[in-house]
């Protein structure tokens, strides 16, 4: 009732009638008529209600459990029965295994005794170390000149060249090849003489003198592929048998090499073996400077070295520079618009002339306006693009 009179009193006062009614008259309220008194009724009545439910829940779960407890019981004894047949069977197994490796082991033994008991006498026979030298050959021809022929069989002493008579045959080739110049010829025989160096074992500084000079005309001929397989040669008499040589300058060369084959792996090992000496050397030092110019695209101070390369190192160069100047010519093309003159690209790409320099950017399909002497480098760079995958590809020539 209290919160009853409230209500009415409080809506009469927002209503502005709290003193307009005649209170003694207003009639006395039915609490009944109220939603309040209702709402307390209903929710009393639903708490009766989830409280029956629950009751009724917890009546059908301790009823599951049991019902789930008797099967687990069943299962349990299912599976412990199931387990303890297929322990047994599995230890059956195991016994059979262990019985065929016996077996087998056992017949590896016997067999073992038995290679043992014929490989023992020719041990002691040999006094289990094998001496190579006694199947080393010693030539006996005196022949100066000899063609190459491939070995399919054990060489015959009669057709080797023994040291003295290979002696007298690189003087003899040396003095052929000022005269005649006929690679070919002078291919077949040093690859001869090689042959008969290696039948016969013969590791020493006339061994390194031969693949040098071998090494040397194959690059003046452009004949890479003979070149690195002396440069395998000499690179383990240098490093394996410490034979002396001119092994700074080879190993010049072959970083040369590696520059123009792209091969960044065996590039990154070689340096980092270098020692401080062997960068102080003439031709290492121009060698590592050329891979520098390479790696940033530094093409005019790659064309400096260029000029410059000691002892053959041009030779090697000529092979990846068509290359390295394409490149250049790329960059010339998006950097100088819109044109440059001929001259200047023969310059700072260190052509020998004019004439060669013009050859070159007709051979790339290249624009040459006013007489050939400006390159319109706006409408030849499509032309450069269209050959750049012609030029990422490394020739390495084989043998002549």
């Amino acid at each position: 009732m209290e919160k009853v009179l409230k209500k009415i009193i409080g809506d009469a006062t927002k209503s502005g009638e709290l003193h307009l009614k005649d209170w003694t008259i207003f009639p006395i309220p039915n609490v009944g008529q109220y939603p309040e008194r209702n709402e307390s009724k209903k929710k009393k009545k639903n708490k009766n209600k989830a409280k029956n439910q629950i009751e009724n829940v917890e009546n059908k779960t301790n009823s599951m459990q049991d019902m789930l407890k008797k099967r687990k019981n069943f299962s349990d004894n299912s599976f412990n029965l199931t387990f303890s047949v297929k322990q047994n069977e599995e230890e059956q197994r195991k016994a059979e295994r262990a019985k065929r490796f016996q077996k087998d082991e056992q017949e590896r033994l016997d067999e073992m005794r038995i290679r043992n008991s014929r490989i023992a006498p020719v041990k002691e026979q040999m006094n289990e170390v094998i001496d190579w030298d006694i199947y080393t050959i010693v030539g006996t021809s005196q022949d100066l000149e000899k063609k190459y022929l491939r070995l399919t069989s054990a060489p015959d002493p009669s057709t080797v060249r023994p040291l003295a008579v290979l002696k007298k045959s690189l003087a003899f080739l040396k003095k052929k090849w000022r005269e005649e110049c006929d690679y070919g010829y002078i291919c077949d025989q040093f690859k001869s003489l090689r042959q008969d160096l290696t039948v016969q074992r013969i590791k020493n500084e006339f061994t390194v003198q031969v693949y040098e000079i071998h090494a040397r005309i194959a690059l003046e001929k452009g004949d890479l592929g003979e070149y690195n397989q002396c440069q395998t040669q000499l690179k383990q008499l240098y490093n394996i048998h410490s034979i002396k040589g001119n092994d700074m300058e080879f190993l010049a060369y072959r970083l040369l090499y590696l520059l123009h084959t792209k091969n960044r792996r065996e590039i990154n090992a070689l340096v980092a073996e270098l020692k401080p000496v062997q960068k102080e050397n003439l031709a290492v030092s121009h060698a590592l400077k050329v891979k520098s110019a390479i790696s940033i695209s530094d093409y005019y101070s790659l064309s400096q070295l260029y000029n410059e390369a000691p002892n053959m190192g041009v030779y090697l160069m000529d092979h990846f520079m068509p290359r390295e100047r394409f490149k250049a010519m790329v960059s010339i093309c998006k950097a100088y618009r819109p044109n440059i003159d001929v001259s200047y690209i023969c310059k700072v790409l260190a052509f020998e002339s004019t004439s060669e320099c013009l050859k070159f950017l007709q051979e790339l399909d290249l624009i040459l306006v006013e007489n050939y002497k400006l390159l319109d480098t706006k409408s030849s760079l499509p032309s450069l693009m269209s050959k750049f995958s012609e030029f990422s590809i490394v020739d390495i020539k084989g043998q002549i």
